[in-house]
This record gives C-alpha cells, structure tokens and sequence, in this order.
C-alpha cells in the first residue's frame, strides 16, 4: 500500500494540485538545473551506501547483478526521463500561466 501511495497516487495529487493551484508561469529553463541536483545526488548517495548497506533501493542499481556498465546506462535513462518530465513542467507552467492569463481578460 505504501509502495502504491508514494510511487503513483502522490505523483498524480501533486500533479494535479500544481496544475490547480501552483502553475504560475514562473519557472525558467535554468531551474532546471536545480531540480536535477537532488536525483543525482541520491543517486550517488545510494550508490555509495550500497556496500555498506548490502542493498539497494531499487533494483537497477544493483551493480553486483547488473554491471557497472548496465547501472550507468539505468541511470543515465532515468536522468533523460528526469530531464524531459522537467521540460515538460516548464512547458505546462508557462502554458497554464497563458491560459489563465487570457481567461482573465
């Protein structure tokens, strides 16, 4: 039920409560640049602990299993996925902004 809650179920909530109430039009293509900063460094962070933990968060990273080359290539996918989903939150932001914005006139 966890595992629901935050992988799907918050995502949507947030997406829709963002596009309700927190669109704005405010948002730059550098703040891209920020959001990235927490995925890469929890990447490296997991990455690091693994060793010392014996596990992994999620499956993919396993370097054991999967090779380095293959954890490099999960990663490197999910950092594009990342990038376009931001691409695509700065579109919908400056698009809701516009739509509102001709709504009110």
């Amino acid at each position: 039920l966890c595992d629901v809650l935050l992988h799907y179920v918050t995502p949507v909530l947030f997406v829709l409560w963002w596009l309700i109430s927190g669109a704005d039009g405010r948002t730059r293509w550098s703040d891209i640049s920020w959001w990235v900063i927490y995925p890469i460094a929890y990447l490296v962070y997991a990455l690091v602990r693994a060793p010392f933990a014996g596990e992994v968060p999620y499956p993919f990273l396993d370097i054991a299993k999967n090779g380095a080359t293959g954890v490099a290539i999960s990663a490197a996918a999910i950092t594009g996925l990342f990038l376009v989903l931001c691409v695509v939150a700065v579109l919908a932001d400056h698009a809701v902004a516009r739509t509102r914005a001709s709504s009110v006139r």
